[in-house]
């Protein structure tokens, strides 16, 4: 199958998750329907009916990440899934570093700032402009500079990496973050700035912080609040190059990505009133538009539902709303956080991972549209699809 030279393609995989130390397993468990969840004895809600303590339930990595913390828990879920993303393609590392960048997404902090935004105003704080020399930055604002500046440097020492600091690149955009950062790499592979670049995302909502940021939300899945959700964890990396270099490098091109499409809507999870689907609808729209211009269509499309009802409200009325302009109700729905759980940050990473082993297995026949929401208002979708 030939392609424009400047396609770009997908020539490798990374991940490890609750279901998988590596992608062709983790995949293969999602595909065969396996979920491992536990209790987290270390976290339990008091259910006032009942009047019992009530151990939440979610899906850690388990044996493995134990005993890992902040920013030592994103290092090691990160060079564990770095490192099978070369082992996927058979090389090692210092071979491809040279015009390599990496672009990483992690959490946003947006839970724990919601949450610290509630405690402020019972508190009776005032939340202050950062302009005003009495501002109190929130804890997301400390943990985004510090991972900014020590989480890639880390990755790279325990992988072997040796990528040009002009080309690393951090996103705190939660769900929609590597669709960003596809969509940033693009311009700089078609510009020849880039020989390859490596995508991926890192997340855990199992630690205890972010499990009492979802509790005191009313979003952790629970007795007493059954339309919640179930934490998760997982990082997932892959390798994008420009079709004609990974042709002339005889590389192992699986999938090809087109079409990235970033809106952000001004309704967020805790407005007034839930989401109708209309950011989400225009960013889907807007992948579609250049899809169809192609010629191509869409079999399969990947959300993030969550189990939380205001995310299904949104993703219904955004299907009605594109369903007027394009055939996305002849599509069929896969939703990640049915084998992984809520993984944050890393889903869009690991349903492309998912997506590009089905179309190696033989499972998905047709083309995906991977599509995004973040609680915070910013939507995404990009179109992948097979290359045999």
């Amino acid at each position: 199958m030939e392609l424009e030279p400047d396609t770009i393609v997908v020539t490798g995989l990374g991940m490890v998750s609750p279901i998988g130390y590596d992608v062709v397993t983790s995949c293969a468990s999602a595909r065969a329907g396996i979920m491992r969840p536990t209790t987290l004895d270390y976290y339990s809600i008091f259910d006032a009916e009942e009047a019992l303590l009530d151990k939440a339930v979610g899906q850690p990595i388990r044996d493995f990440s134990d005993g890992f913390v902040g920013l030592g828990r994103l290092v090691r879920l990160g060079s564990t899934a770095i490192n099978d993303l070369f082992s996927y393609m058979g090389c090692e590392q210092h071979s491809l570093s040279q015009g390599c960048g990496l672009f990483l997404n992690l959490s946003s902090g947006y839970y724990l700032d919601r949450l610290e935004i509630l405690e402020r105003e019972q508190d009776g704080r005032l939340i202050l402009d950062e302009d005003s020399p009495d501002y109190e930055p929130f804890e997301s604002q400390l943990r985004q500079y510090q991972y900014g500046t020590s989480l890639i440097p880390r990755l790279c020492r325990q992988c072997d990496l040796k990528i040009d600091n002009d080309y690393q690149r951090v996103y705190f955009e939660d769900h929609v973050g590597v669709i960003t950062a596809i969509r940033d790499a693009t311009l700089l592979l078609k510009s020849g700035k880039l020989d390859r670049c490596i995508i991926g995302g890192i997340d855990s909502y199992v630690e205890h912080e972010m499990l009492e940021a979802l509790a005191s939300l009313k979003l952790l899945k629970t007795l007493d609040n059954p339309a919640g959700i179930i934490p998760g964890e997982a990082a997932a990396f892959f390798m994008l190059e420009r079709y004609d270099i990974a042709k002339h490098l005889n590389a192992n091109i699986e999938a090809y990505l087109d079409s990235p499409s970033i809106v952000d809507e001004q309704i967020h999870r805790f407005s007034e009133v839930p989401s109708s689907g209309q950011g989400l609808s225009k960013a889907i729209c807007q992948t579609y538009e250049q899809v169809l211009k192609k010629e191509k269509s869409v079999g399969t499309i990947l959300f993030n539902l969550n189990g939380d009802p205001r995310k299904s409200f949104e993703w219904g009325n955004a299907v009605t709303n594109v369903s007027l302009s394009y055939p996305i109700t002849e599509a069929n729905y896969w939703y990640p956080a049915e084998s992984f759980s809520e993984t944050g940050a890393a889903t869009a990473a690991v349903s492309l991972c998912f997506g590009v082993r089905s179309f190696v297995r033989r499972q998905f026949q047709k083309d995906l549209l991977l599509a995004m929401s973040n609680d915070n208002g910013k939507k995404g979708a990009v179109f992948l699809a097979r290359y045999q």
